[in-house]
């Protein structure tokens, strides 16, 4: 790949990997340094601590990870205005990947497998809860599914709204959080060259059940909405 690419871990340090094969390791206090930050045409990934971190806004593409759920403490204001882009969700054979590979020196226990595939029945290929520990799990996914016993079609298709327009689940807030655990925005199974970006589905086998169990209908035109609304989500894939 003929790109330069910038490694920079607030907690560890800065790697400029040239697109020469040479490899530097850079103090996080040079980075202004950086020459190559300042060409459009390098690749800066930004992993920014918890706390207080002093950053850099270079000319170079920038991709900076963050955890929904955790509060950045970052001193320029220029990062709090970046795009958030929402991942299509993975198919259970990505996620089984990715997680072996978060431990490649052993294979996944059976015991590892069996909570991905659980997981992957309740929440879909989302990538944050998939990976997300027990504790964060049962609190935010599991107490959600549980305290949902009523669905309306006009909560379906806020949910809808919400997932369409790319909002993206922050922290708690249960009015962000809720819609993408219910419907995810997935690859259209179509020719690549489609002019559709995305296709709605069901996060689950487990949101489509909940939805179909506990929809409320009060009237025949509710019904007819919730059919024609219901018809644009495809099935919850594997």
């Amino acid at each position: 790949m003929d790109v330069d690419i910038v490694v920079h871990d607030a907690t560890k340090g800065i790697f400029v990997l040239d697109s020469d094969g040479h490899v530097e390791q850079v103090a996080s206090d040079s980075i202004t340094n950086i020459e190559k930050l300042n060409s459009r045409k390098t690749l800066y990934l930004f992993d920014p601590a918890e706390t207080a971190t002093k950053v850099h806004i270079p000319d170079a593409f920038t991709v900076m990870s963050t955890r929904p759920g955790q509060k950045y403490s970052l001193t320029d204001r220029k990062f709090q205005k970046m795009q958030v882009r929402l991942l299509f969700p993975w198919t259970l054979k990505e996620a089984r990947a990715a997680l072996q590979a978060l431990q490649p020196q052993k294979k996944l226990s059976k015991k590892q497998d069996a909570t991905l595939e659980k997981r992957f029945d309740e929440v879909g290929g989302s990538v944050r809860w998939l990976l997300a520990k027990q504790d964060e799990y049962e609190r935010e996914v599991k107490a959600v599914f549980k305290s949902t016993t009523v669905v309306t079609v006009k909560e379906i298709q806020s949910w809808m709204k919400i997932v369409e327009e790319n909002v993206g689940p922050t922290g708690t807030d249960s009015t962000s959080k809720i819609p993408h655990l219910f419907i995810h925005c997935v690859a259209p199974e179509v020719d690549p060259h489609t002019p559709y970006r995305f296709m709605f589905g069901f996060a689950s086998s487990l949101s489509e059940s909940i939805i179909f169990n506990t929809v409320k209908l009060n009237s025949d035109d509710e019904w007819r909405t919730f059919v024609r609304e219901t018809m644009k989500i495809c099935t919850a894939r594997k």
